[in-house]
């Protein structure tokens, strides 16, 4: 269970990526997708003041103007981005 203290909604969007990591076999076991979603939280909250922003490519712009986004690799071929 992702921690209660985010908003409503993130904590819903955060439980959905769980299930649907596990439900397609990204993860074996359903505490592995949570331990993943732990680590893009504890990567989110340490560095999002202190790592360079970028600007977002132009293909995200349906999503808001002037998108900025930081991203993380866990593994040499998985990235998670964070707008």
């Amino acid at each position: 269970m992702v921690n209660e203290s985010y908003h409503k909604q993130v904590v819903v969007y955060l439980n959905e990526l769980v299930d649907v990591l596990y439900e397609r076999n990204y993860f074996g076991f359903k505490e592995s997708a949570y331990d993943y979603v732990d680590w893009i939280l504890d990567r989110i909250e340490s560095n999002i003041a202190v790592s360079p922003s970028k600007t977002a490519p132009e293909h995200f712009s349906k999503y808001g103007k002037s998108l900025l986004y930081q991203f993380e690799k866990k593994h040499p071929n998985n990235m998670v981005c964070v707008f």
